[in-house]
């Protein structure tokens, strides 16, 4: 599985450079204050993710785990799972790479059928430094290109608009099958949205195993349209 979650985390590095550096490095504590950026608000269904100096909220299912964008926070949502399979790939290598790339928040479906998958049910977000020369559409439209050359699609990318609270967002929908360590191949459903508000693009990741998406997509998707800018 390893070299599976590489070749994923190769698409959000390749998105990255397109883009352009970092933005805002992982949010970390206030030592001083003893404060963080990060605050949740849970009722029953759902619980609201607010990060206010990367300045977005967004409001995930309540078996949903989130995890800010710090080495300790990852050590934690591993050393809680213990050896759950589903969490093998969480290195230290990995978190090091995800949080270079710009990573504001990872969450995981923590469902037993969603964790007992192949590919669990993921999201990521990302905050980078929006591209200066092209549009948000053309800035989609040219990584739609790339993604078609360099992966392994089984479906056709599906490029639409979308609303994330106040601002406009691309959607990018597109399976792909990836090899994994032992020689097999598994289908990936990607779903992700592009965003620039000033000068900060946002990247939102929703992946899952193909044999997911009939259980776990259409929550998944709802989830992503609470994403709201704030405006760190």
């Amino acid at each position: 599985m390893k070299r599976l979650y590489w070749l994923s985390l190769l698409l959000i590095i390749f998105m990255m450079g397109c883009a352009g550096p970092a933005a805002v490095e992982p949010s970390v504590e206030n030592e001083e204050a003893g404060e963080t950026a990060v605050s949740t608000t849970a009722n029953s269904d759902m619980t609201t993710y607010t990060n206010e100096e990367a300045g977005f909220s967004i409001a995930l299912p309540a078996d949903w785990t989130t995890v800010e964008a710090s080495t300790e926070a990852f050590a934690q949502m591993r050393g809680a799972a213990g050896q759950n399979n589903a969490l093998t790939f969480l290195t230290d290598e990995y978190v090091q790479a995800l949080l270079e790339s710009g990573l504001q928040l990872y969450a995981l479906n923590e469902a037993t059928t969603a964790l007992n998958s192949d590919l669990p049910v993921s999201l990521k977000i990302m905050r980078l430094d929006a591209p200066k020369t092209m549009s948000l559409e053309a800035y989609v439209t040219d990584t739609a290109t790339q993604l078609e050359a360099i992966l392994e699609l089984t479906s056709a990318l599906e490029q639409a608009p979308v609303m994330l609270g106040d601002d406009e967002a691309i959607q990018l929908r597109y399976s792909m099958q990836m090899q994994t360590d032992a020689g097999s191949k598994i289908e990936v459903h990607n779903t992700q949205y592009f965003l620039i508000n000033g000068s900060d693009l946002y990247i939102i990741t929703l992946e899952m195993g193909q044999d997911l998406v009939d259980d776990y997509l259409a929550a998944g998707e709802t989830a992503v349209e609470t994403f709201t800018v704030s405006g760190g």
